[in-house]
């Protein structure tokens, strides 16, 4: 079972405490808690394809593809598309968070809060900190989808309701004794009728059992909370008499 440390709210969104130590933290805090949780292997990212670019691949959905479909109110739908209204006119006209061009799936929330719409399994090295992060957007004209974020099952962050455009979710959490988890995401809305939503760029940072390729963002990540790290010891290093 994954030892959860801790999450931390580290985006303006309305993170709900799911049963962990649930925490909001400012600018430079995250940027120097992001550099250690990166340190340690120089980290990787650990999800297969998060941006959808290779399709509806890497990883397992209990929702029905659409098409072949058909309709599923029970599980919910789940779409691979570059911009929601080419689904149905009913939906926001957006590109993907990538790069505006590329693919997102879009889902059609099912009626059972605990469906999973999204599920990967992660190789992770133990007693490791990780930085989970994902774009999700509100497409419908109902009731706002509410996700949550679960390890082995046991929720992490909640998003609480989705606003219209793209939506920056994340926190730190730590794999405890385990060497992999699988990361999974549902719906708690518990409605199908005008529960859509948009998701996107799933990613979870750290280190790779196997020791990674550091991801280009992650050397920013490192530079940028090494030095606000030590601007804020700058700032609290007594003055000299």
């Amino acid at each position: 079972r994954v030892g959860i440390m801790q999450t931390t709210s580290f985006w303006p969104a309305p993170l709900e405490n799911g049963g962990f130590n649930m925490l909001r933290t400012r600018f430079v805090g995250l940027a120097a808690l992001m550099a250690l949780s990166a340190t340690p292997a120089l980290a990787s990212e650990l999800v297969t394809n998060g941006d959808f670019s290779d399709g509806l691949t890497g990883f397992t959905s209990d929702y029905t593809v659409y098409p072949p479909g058909p309709v599923d109110e029970p599980h919910g739908n789940i779409f691979l598309t570059t911009n929601p209204a080419s689904i149905c006119g009913c939906l926001a006209s957006m590109g993907d968070h990538t790069t505006g061009t590329g693919n997102m799936i879009v889902l059609d929330g099912a009626a059972d809060p605990d469906v999973v719409f999204w599920r990967q399994t992660l190789s992770v090295v133990a007693n490791t900190n990780y930085t989970l992060s994902f774009w999700a957007a509100n497409l419908g004209g109902g009731p706002a989808p509410n996700l949550s974020a679960r390890i082995d099952g046991v929720q992490l962050l909640a998003t609480g309701a989705l606003g219209g455009g793209w939506n920056q979710f994340g926190g730190i959490f730590n794999s405890g004794a385990a060497t992999s988890l699988t990361l999974s995401f549902v719906d708690t809305t518990n409605t199908h009728s005008f529960n859509d939503f948009a998701f996107d760029d799933v990613s979870v940072l750290g280190a790779a059992p196997s020791g990674g390729v550091p991801e280009p963002a992650t050397w920013a990540l490192m530079i940028l909370g090494f030095g606000a790290a030590g601007t804020a010891l700058r700032r609290r290093r007594p003055r000299q008499v």
